[in-house]
């Protein structure tokens, strides 16, 4: 498994050497349009929606208060992230990066879901970070967090062999966190479809093939409770960023 694993890797780092950026990033979004076209239509409804004109994403992420209150955390939080090996502590590898964690931790504390549904638990950056504004916000939160593969399996991980045994479940209930988050090792499509919960704030930061999150978001409104709030990750409109990566 490894040295297939090993094999694929290098086969990207060779296509990345021999094949022009602006060719390959062609090439990916003929394929998801391609992907996305053998599709069926889906239908999306829009009813358990938080409006956007109840949301004040500036007020959110600038709030002093708050601020001052993630400047006091932070620290707490950078230790327990610091248990996962340096292979999954950047965002070149497999976590969200610390501007991501900034910005769940203010959107979570400022819109106070009591149920809180991830799909794409990764390394468990941002499920600490969730649970660490649920606790926050000091009601009984909880979070389902969903990956295909089982994160928790000390067997099978992309950071095995490190010298530290590690898991997200590890990570959060050294923060004190672990009584809240119920890990899921299913296919978000499949687990979208079955589920019977109703959630507050969806984050879907599983897969980021397009045919895919064109399936999850119609699903994952209908797991919605009332005036509930879905959060993508890697959104670009347009296909363009937001904003402008060297001024970060």
């Amino acid at each position: 498994m490894n040295s297939m694993n090993n094999l694929k890797t290098n086969v990207k780092r060779a296509i990345k050497q021999v094949v022009p950026a602006g060719l390959r990033r062609n090439r990916k979004i003929s394929a998801a349009r391609k992907a996305l076209g053998q599709i069926e239509r889906q239908p999306c409804r829009s009813e358990p929606l938080l409006p956007s004109s109840a949301i004040d994403l500036h007020d959110i992420l600038h709030n002093a208060e708050k601020i001052s209150e993630w400047e006091s955390l932070e620290p707490k939080l950078a230790d327990l992230m610091n248990m996962a090996p340096s292979t999954a502590q950047s965002d070149g590898n497999r976590g969200v990066n610390p501007g991501d964690q900034r910005a769940i931790y203010h959107l979570i504390r400022a819109l106070k879901p009591k149920s809180v549904l991830e799909v794409g638990t990764n390394v468990g950056f941002s499920t600490l970070h969730i649970a660490a504004a649920l606790d926050a916000n000091g009601a009984d939160g909880r979070i389902t967090t969903v990956d295909i593969t089982d994160v928790n399996d000390p067997t099978d991980q992309p950071w095995k062999g490190c010298a530290q045994p590690y898991a997200p479940r590890d990570m959060l209930a050294a923060g004190g966190y672990g009584d809240m988050v119920t890990f899921v090792a299913q296919n978000s499509l499949d687990y979208l479809t079955d589920c019977k919960d109703k959630f507050d704030f969806i984050f879907l930061d599983g897969s980021h093939d397009a045919d895919v999150v064109y399936q999850e978001v119609p699903k994952a409104i209908d797991a919605l409770a009332g005036g509930g709030v879905i959060l993508l990750h890697d959104f670009y409109a347009g296909l363009t960023f937001l904003w402008d990566n060297k001024k970060i």
